[in-house]
């Protein structure tokens, strides 16, 4: 079973070391990659002691829906089916302002949640409407694309990959609710990743911290739900009745 925080960060770390050695001969780039090097061993430092002291888990990404718009109309969107982009504007998420915006990336950098890109997200489709369940991969399928995934991750190795859900076996069940990323809505609404639209907490009141300490999260966590059983897809979207008993039970 990978370790995924390890995972994450040694990739982390081998990327930024690639990064230094191909940019030595301009020392303007390799001062720049310096400095990048630095913060993301503080960021990495700063997860390990949130753990150590407060037993808070901090992901080392996170996953944010910004607008509630959007040209297209792609078949099985689960932005469009989860509610988070319609074209009728009445019926619309409220949306967070950029200074909202701004003052949840800057919390995410004080707890050590990096963004940034060479993170590659092989997404399978992922069923968020009742119907359209046949459309998830097949178990050959989900073979063949692990096959190709462990050959870029060989071919790549200052990159991270992960096959979305199709990892989930290989890291002890999926990586929501906070456990290697967690989804922030255009309303602010913390969810356990953007397949599973449920939330108790949104950031805009609470901040991070207390987003990430959610119950709904830690429910999820304690009943070992990102590991249940499920036939593809999202687990959560597929026990949909039970994460939703999570949120009406006291805490």
């Amino acid at each position: 079973m990978i370790d995924v925080a390890e995972y994450m960060s040694n990739t982390i770390r081998k990327m930024m070391a690639r990064a230094y050695k191909n940019v030595l001969s301009n020392p303007r780039e390799a001062e720049f990659v310096f400095r990048m090097q630095k913060q993301f061993r503080k960021a990495e430092q700063r997860r390990k002691e949130l753990k150590e002291t407060e037993g808070l888990d901090v992901p080392p990404f996170l996953i944010s829906s910004i607008a509630t718009t959007c040209n297209l109309h792609c078949a099985g969107c689960y932005a469009r089916s989860n509610g988070i982009a319609n074209d009728k504007e009445d019926l619309r998420k409220a949306t967070l302002t950029p200074q909202q915006w701004h003052d949840i990336f800057t919390e995410a950098a004080e707890l050590g949640i990096k963004m940034g890109c060479k993170i590659v997200f092989l997404v399978e489709y992922v069923p968020t409407e009742k119907g359209t369940e046949h459309l998830a991969l097949t178990e050959t399928h989900v073979s063949e694309m692990e096959a190709s995934v462990e050959e870029r991750r060989t071919e790549f190795e200052n990159m991270i990959f992960f096959s979305f859900p199709g990892d989930e076996k290989y890291v002890g069940g999926c990586l929501a609710s906070g456990r290697g990323f967690f989804h922030i809505g255009p309303d602010g609404s913390a969810e356990p990743c953007p397949f599973s639209p449920f939330s108790d907490r949104n950031v805009a009141e609470t901040g991070l911290r207390q987003a990430l300490q959610s119950p709904l999260f830690r429910k999820i966590r304690d009943a070992n739900a990102l590991s249940w059983q499920h036939t593809g897809g999202c687990t959560l979207w597929e026990h949909r009745d039970e994460v939703e008993a999570f949120i009406s039970a006291p805490s």
